[in-house]
């Protein structure tokens, strides 16, 4: 289960719909970041998929 607070999503549309979602992670463990906005601590992740496609 991913915590909804380490998580930005949204929804887009240039002539297709699109989601994203941008997840942080620690980047020397697979778990996500509790400090999100340190560069040092967090590898941020993009996600972007046609709407159609869900």
């Amino acid at each position: 289960m991913i915590p909804m607070a380490s998580v930005i999503s949204g929804r887009s549309s240039f002539g297709e719909r699109l989601f994203w979602k941008i997840d942080y992670y620690h980047p020397e463990r697979d778990e996500h970041s509790p400090v999100k906005w340190s560069a040092e601590l967090t590898r941020r992740v993009v996600t972007i998929m046609l709407a159609s496609e869900y």
